[in-house]
């Protein structure tokens, strides 16, 4: 039997629970400072609130510290529960299970959180003041340019879990 699908199953179950759990921590950054993804933003945007102030600069921090903690506990929870899932944990299945979910987020934030949230609702918490009506609120291809910049972050982080798993892996 192959073991493609159970795998597939069980990242994606995975990258729909980190989803979830970054989506939330961006929710609630943008009800605190919805100035702190401003960098993220097409580029008229950006440019219209200028350069992160050393405020800014601190809160990106803050946020940034949960997010990639969430990212690396869901990423080894995934690997480690391989097993129970009966699969192997190798360098193969590490890569497959972390790229799968690194790309289910990669996809939610292209279609949630970007197209249908930020082009297409675009509630008043995410328009940044004095940014009103501006052309890149409506910018589908900036963010089908940053999820394909996406997929190469997906592929660098399936990778580097798949090496770190097989070094494990040799340690034990």
């Amino acid at each position: 039997m192959s073991t493609f699908l159970p795998l597939l199953q069980h990242s994606i179950l995975y990258g729909l629970l980190m989803s979830a759990a970054l989506m939330a921590i961006m929710l609630l950054s943008m009800v605190w400072n919805p100035a702190i993804w401003a960098g993220d933003y097409p580029p008229d945007i950006k440019a219209k609130v200028g350069p992160p102030d050393a405020r800014r600069q601190r809160q990106k921090k803050l946020i940034a510290l949960p997010f990639l903690g969430v990212m690396l506990a869901a990423f080894t929870a995934a690997v480690a529960t391989l097993p129970a899932a009966g699969l192997a944990i190798n360098f193969a299945n590490a890569v497959v299970a972390v790229f799968a979910m690194a790309l289910v987020f990669n996809l939610v934030d292209l279609l949630i959180i970007d197209w249908l949230v930020f082009v297409t609702w675009q509630p008043r918490l995410i328009v940044l003041p004095g940014t009103e009506g501006m052309a890149g609120y409506r910018d589908h291809g900036f963010h089908f340019r940053a999820f394909l910049k996406g997929l190469v972050f997906c592929l660098i982080v399936a990778l580097l879990a798949g090496a770190i798993t097989a070094g494990v892996q040799a340690i034990v």
